[in-house]
């Protein structure tokens, strides 16, 4: 798990993680490699334009507020 963490969550690791394509270098159990087929994008997910920018934690407060 710290290699999901680096970075703000974002590598190479989360990167093959979301695109199904993770290959771990130990056995996993049944409900790890459940949540790991959860969590992969769909192909509509995958064609959408990349995300750019970011937001503070003060921004997403202030604006989670404000809702």
């Amino acid at each position: 798990m710290p290699l999901f963490r680096a970075k703000m969550g974002m590598n190479t690791q989360t990167d093959d993680l979301l695109q199904g394509q993770f290959i771990a270098e130990y056995e996993t159990p049944p409900p790890v490699t459940a949540w790991i087929k959860a969590v992969m994008w769909t192909d509509i997910e995958q064609a959408l334009p990349e995300v750019v920018g970011s937001l503070s934690k003060t921004e997403f407060q202030q604006m989670f507020k404000r809702k």
